[in-house]
């Protein structure tokens, strides 16, 4: 008898260092030469038997820690493997005989050695729990994990460690999170990589099963996504959000996660909306990047029921790159979030960059704080975006939003965005409700067809005004033009634009064109190269960094004169800006010498109701205001005489 127990316990020992060779040999490829336990699990049951088995009859051989997989029912099952592997110490090496759906036992998380893999790429396996409160699997370091479907748990993955896999670059490999009742990855590691995988919803039949958070993010250097096809996450139906980043920054950690080549709201095909509640949240967190700098690194997020993209809370330093927002993949079709980029309060210093934000139902950009220092939104810049066909604003703020750029700042230059054609105004600015937005700068941006205004400003922006354009002169023998006009705050900077439109009734600043200061007197005489346009628009931006409305009415570039040194050659007598007015309104008129010069206004009786000047006048140009304040609506007359010089225009005083 003793004999016969020294041959099995001998067996046994011998196909458990077979196991241990082979395993390690076939680890041999990899860069991290590590033996593993290698089970073909052949069984989906979950029970009390389903743990690795000490068989009673060789007390001198402890089977349960012999490498090789065997519960009490004779059975390979996934728990025995994995426990197994873990008694001994070593990783798990897994894969399936068999299809099927393995109910896990309640409050008996599966959690695989470091460096195990498992892998079921050549069978169909379901991973469920007991009810929707259970956990299923947790990684610890470097696992791998590949070609599962997890649902009705609580949470699928729990990501405790650093370096491990989640999915794959083939389609075989690829994870299924289905109708998780919380998250259905949650990374509380660092430095862990989600790739090929089906979060939310599901390709075979084109269905969503909600998880309440698709990806829910607590540690640092996380990678979500990657540049290869293969590596595309489709994160969609999430009832929360796709991705929920709220990292544990108390140590000074939390940074560094990435997301990029992504569907986030649609189908598989980046064609049809599939809606998380939001693509991503960023609600506590900082240097994360959302996107990048190159197309293999740009995220589809489109479809979703609110924003396409989230931040606030703690968010810092967000960099919100080179995706579509808004539209299918292809980037022309709607398919819109109701916003698509909303830096929400508590964020700061975010950047959003080269992004297509196109076709949201709301506003492309809103950026929205709180009174108080940690809610409000804050230092964000916005720049070489296109903008486009959002059905309100393409940029709209609103609260406690201060100190935002959008396109260049005062003293940087940076690319401009293309705010182009959105429903009712290029960018909104509103001081209604806590809070009103001010310091908030955008200049050098290419505006046009906006559907109201280019820019509205209500009860905001320190009440800043908009400039008034007086003159357009070219320069003779140069190919320069001078532009004066006058403005409120003496120190702000004037940008002058051209003013387009092709489909709205006013005009907006398509072409920047070139910049300069209001003097002590209110007055500003800006050099530009010659237009080449009909209108000229322009907006004035305050050392604080309070940017203007567009003027109320553009400055048509007409009767253009030509002048050496300012010195007017001959007579001119200018429109009247603006015209309609309410109460006043400018008239400029040029003087070729010394001459008495009246001015005076009539109403349509040729009745006398003003006289503007009468004197005698030097060589020059000359602009004078005439205040109706007094007087009722219609049309005037206003004519000057010069000389043998004699010029009649009218204007409308509308109230």
């Amino acid at each position: 008898m003793e004999g016969v127990m020294m041959r099995s316990q001998c067996d046994r020992l011998g196909r458990f260092m077979l196991a241990v060779i082979c395993c390690w040999l076939a680890a041999g490829t990899s860069s991290d030469l590590r033996a593993q336990m290698a089970s073909i699990v052949n069984s989906t049951a979950d029970d009390t038997l389903a743990h690795p088995w000490d068989d009673p009859n060789t007390p001198n051989v402890d089977e349960s820690i012999d490498g090789i997989c065997e519960d009490a029912g004779h059975r390979c099952t996934l728990r025995a493997a994995l426990e197994e592997a873990a008694i001994i110490g070593i990783p798990a090496s897994v894969t399936f005989s068999i299809d099927g759906t393995i109910t896990l036992m309640p409050l008996s998380q599966l959690t695989p050695p470091s460096f195990s893999v498992i892998n079921a790429t050549t069978h169909n396996i379901i991973i469920q729990g007991p009810d929707n409160n259970a956990f299923l699997v947790q990684l610890q370091d470097n696992t791998t994990v590949r070609g599962l479907v997890f649902t009705g748990a609580a949470d699928a993955i729990d990501v405790i460690g650093s370096g491990n896999i989640i999915g794959g670059e083939t389609g075989q490999e690829a994870n299924f999170f289905l109708g998780m009742s919380q998250n259905g990855i949650a990374l509380i590691g660092d430095n862990n990589l989600v790739i090929g995988n089906y979060i939310g919803y599901s390709p075979a039949n084109g269905a969503t099963f909600s998880n309440r958070f698709g990806v829910f993010v607590v540690g640092s250097n996380n990678t979500i996504g990657g540049t290869l096809p293969g590596q595309r996450n489709v994160i969609s139906g999430n009832t929360v959000a796709g991705i929920a980043i709220a990292v544990d920054t108390s140590n000074g950690a939390g940074g560094g996660n990435r997301v990029r080549g992504n569907y986030i709201g649609t189908d598989s095909s980046g064609t049809q909306g599939k809606p998380n509640q939001n693509g991503i949240e960023v609600l506590v967190g900082h240097d994360i990047t959302i996107g990048g700098s190159t197309p293999a690194e740009r995220n589809l997020i489109s479809g979703n029921t609110d924003s396409g993209i989230l931040t606030g809370i703690y968010a810092r330093d967000v960099t919100i790159q080179g995706n579509y927002i808004g539209t299918d993949v292809s980037g022309s079709a709607a398919l819109g979030n109701r916003d698509g980029v909303t830096l929400g309060p508590g964020s700061k210093r975010c950047l959003v960059q080269d992004n297509r934000i196109s076709s949201n139902t709301g506003s492309g950009v809103v950026i929205t704080g709180f009174i108080g220092d940690s809610t409000v939104s804050t230092a964000h810049l916005i720049s070489g975006n296109e903008i486009t066909l959002n059905g309100r604003a393409g940029v709209e703020l609103y609260g406690e939003s201060i100190n935002n750029v959008i396109g260049s700042s005062l003293t940087t230059d940076f690319r401009p965005n293309q705010i182009q054609r959105n429903g009712q105004f290029g960018v909104s600015v509103l001081g209604s409700g806590p809070g009103k937005p001010t310091r908030n700068t955008f200049r050098k941006n290419e505006w046009l067809d906006n559907g109201t205004n280019g820019i509205q400003i209500v009860s905001a922006q320190d009440t800043i005004k908009a400039p008034v354009i007086l003159s357009y002169y070219e320069i003779i023998d140069t190919t320069e033009a001078i532009v004066t006009g006058t403005h409120q705050r003496a120190g702000a900077l004037i940008d002058l634009y051209t003013g387009e439109k092709q489909t709205t009734s006013h005009y907006e600043g398509r072409r920047w064109l070139g910049a300069g200061y209001v003097q002590s007197n209110h007055t500003f005489s800006i050099t530009i190269a010659r237009c080449g346009c009909h209108h000229l628009v322009a907006t004035a931006t305050d050392a604080a960094g309070n940017t203007s409305e567009f003027q109320s009415q553009e400055f048509p570039v007409t009767d253009v004169r030509e002048e050496h040194g300012r010195q007017p050659a001959k007579f001119f007598l200018s429109d009247a800006y603006p015209n309609p007015f309410n109460p006043s309104t400018t008239i400029r008129y040029d003087l070729p010498g010394t001459f008495r010069a009246t001015l005076k206004v009539y109403n349509l009786l040729g009745q006398e109701v003003a006289t503007l000047v009468s004197e005698e006048k030097s060589m020059g140009s000359y602009e004078v205001q005439w205040d109706a304040s007094k007087h009722s609506s219609g049309m005037y007359f206003y004519r000057l005489q010069a000389g043998k010089f004699l010029d009649v225009k009218k204007v409308l005083l509308m109230r």
